[in-house]
């Protein structure tokens, strides 16, 4: 009795099992370098770098990456190790990111808090070794005097589209990034010894690269004719908006008020972070501020409430009693990091750092149901309704002078094209 294909294609390997296709749309992809308008060299006293892209391929929206070298610049007498606070995503001061002169990406402060935040939460394992390596994370910028290190840093960490956008026949895409000029928020350094002392670092061929589609010229006709249409084109993504509110020194109650004027707010999170960064003789932090995130004595908020406007619903783990226990903080974190299928293997800083009660950043969700696409467009909160604003209420066992929270609201942002017009929804 003859077997057909059917039959036993249960009993192949799955790469058995694989149909041909092809793709005759696509004539190639390229990655591509696209240098500043100030040229490749920056330093802590050349800050401002600004690009733009205009190519006549598709720019991959979440590919963009930013490059470079960097020195540091030393007394002869400094031996020890210089390192970055969190890795080189330090060096970003600011970064705004605009379509057709709408900002889609808009981070004006603790970008550096941000990113080691983002690394510590959406990354596996063997993603976070590699954005390590590629953030010089632990690298020792004073291992040979004069040595530059190499560093690459990807973008979507902040949030970008992950669509094909056109930069030539439609609009332009600017990165403006502001690099950081003060040591101390850049560096740590133990060496507390007078003469011994950073003075500031150098960058070098320090460019944009993005990787680029080049469709056949019919079909990317098409392509430009869907975004030219009067129904457009809605290119969506997951936003981020950081303040900060100092925690009030002899009192154990906090009570925070932040503002989140957004149509769709889907999570929000809670970080201890310093006031200030007290520096030392080196010029440089004594200790890394950014890779760890504790209250004082390591206290986990207790009672820990969130809520939009005065009426809303609590939306931190434990509901209306409020969250207090550690694992309870751990697992609403998690869960809204893992919030989709495709985000399944993700926090794995974020748990190697909890057990050690390093990194105890707390959170809530506006989220219906169980998934955080940036594709479904109302799966949050409107939050224009209560004049957007965000109550945090806990207690701390313990005293938190010199501490503040810093809150990190979630949002979709969509940016509509649409008979070359283009416009920017939050």
């Amino acid at each position: 009795m003859s077997e057909t294909n059917e039959e036993y294609s249960d009993y192949r390997p799955e790469h058995g099992n694989h149909q041909n296709s092809r793709n005759d749309s696509i004539l190639y992809k390229s990655n591509i370098q696209y240098d500043s308008l100030a040229g490749n060299a920056f330093s802590n006293s050349k800050t401002p770098m600004t690009t733009i892209i205009t190519d006549p391929a598709l720019l991959v929206g979440n590919s963009l990456k930013l490059s470079g070298y960097i020195k540091l610049l030393k007394t002869a007498a400094l031996v020890g190790a210089v390192k970055f606070n969190g890795s080189a995503y330090s060096l970003i001061k600011q970064i705004q990111i605009y379509y057709g002169g709408t900002p889609f990406v808009n981070l004006t402060q603790y970008v550096k808090y941000l990113a080691q935040f983002r690394r510590n939460i959406t990354k596996s394992h063997t993603e976070y070794e590699q954005s390590s390596l590629t953030g010089l994370e632990g690298q020792d910028l004073n291992a040979t005097p004069g040595a530059r290190y190499n560093f690459e840093l990807d973008l979507d960490i902040f949030g970008l589209v992950k669509k094909f956008m056109p930069t030539s026949d439609l609009a332009k895409m600017e990165i403006k990034i502001v690099f950081e000029s003060e040591l101390g928020e850049l560096f740590n350094c133990a060496v507390n010894t007078a003469g011994q002392t950073v003075t500031g670092y150098e960058l070098s061929d320090c460019y944009i690269n993005a990787d680029t589609i080049t469709y056949k010229g019919s079909i990317h006709q098409k392509i430009m004719n869907e975004f030219r249409s009067a129904k457009g084109v809605e290119m969506a993504s997951h936003s981020f908006q950081c303040s900060s509110q100092d925690l009030v020194a002899n009192t154990l109650s906090h009570n925070l008020r932040a503002s989140a004027n957004f149509m769709n707010l889907t999570n929000g999170y809670v970080i201890p972070i310093p006031q200030t960064v007290v520096t030392n003789a080196s010029g440089c932090s004594p200790v890394d501020i950014v890779a760890t995130a504790t209250y004082a004595n390591k206290d986990y908020p207790s009672n820990e409430i969130i809520k939009l406007g005065n009426n809303g619903r609590p939306v931190q783990p434990g509901s209306f009693v409020g969250a207090s226990k550690k694992l309870t903080h751990y697992n609403g974190v998690l869960s809204n990091a893992s919030a989709t299928s495709k985000h399944s293997n993700v926090a794995a800083q974020l748990t190697k750092l909890y057990k050690t009660d390093d990194y105890q950043c707390t959170s809530g969700s506006w989220v219906k149901g169980l998934l955080n696409d940036e594709r479904i467009l109302n799966n949050g909160e409107n939050t224009y309704p209560a004049n957007g604003l965000v109550l945090v209420s806990f207690n701390t066992a313990s005293n938190q002078a010199g501490k503040s929270a810093l809150v990190v609201f979630e949002y979709t942002s969509i940016i509509k094209v649409s008979q070359g017009q283009i416009m920017l929804i939050e």
